[in-house]
């Protein structure tokens, strides 16, 4: 029922396609990417989270934006968030302090997709749909994308996961 508008004059194949990403986006880890799309929104946010608790300087290219999203952030995050925000920037630290958010976007847009496959079980439909969607900047082509699938759904974890959802092809 929910979504109904965005799935209209889809098959049967393709709304499985979309509801599978949808839903592997919706996920605790990967929900920041949908709420915050771009590879700058995205950076901005981690530099504002990461200056809200550690006072550290942001990129100039960044500062007034890191600066009004720090301040947002200050306002709305209870003592204990601010106090797990903390830990995670210390451990974040730890390790050296370093990023490849583009990287991280484009993981989370293939991860979704790759759901999208398991449901739908169908490449032709996961280009179709792949083809469609809106590009968003430092996203992975959807040739690309494709390209990802295609070798996903030879692996052993493709056919291990369909076989568990019941929907592995069976040699007759």
């Amino acid at each position: 029922m929910a979504g109904q508008s965005a799935l209209q004059g889809l098959s049967g194949l393709e709304r499985a396609f979309v509801c599978g990403k949808h839903l592997a986006m919706y996920r605790g880890e990967h929900i920041i990417k949908t709420l915050f799309p771009t590879v700058t929104e995205l950076t901005v946010l981690l530099f504002g989270s990461v200056r809200l608790v550690a006072q550290l300087p942001a990129p100039p290219e960044y500062a007034v934006q890191v600066q009004a999203t720090t301040n947002v952030l200050g306002q709305y995050i209870e003592p204990i968030q601010r106090e797990a925000l903390k830990v995670a920037v210390g451990e974040f630290m730890k390790a050296g302090a370093r990023a490849n958010i583009k990287r991280w976007a484009q993981a989370v847009e293939t991860t979704a997709a790759r759901a999208g496959l398991l449901l739908a079980g169908d490449l032709t439909v996961a280009k179709t749909v792949l083809v469609g969607e809106q590009q968003i900047p430092g996203d992975l082509t959807p040739q690309d994308r494709l390209k990802e699938l295609m070798l996903y759904s030879a692996s052993e974890d493709y056919g291990r996961l369909r076989k568990l959802l019941g929907i592995a092809i069976r040699p007759e």
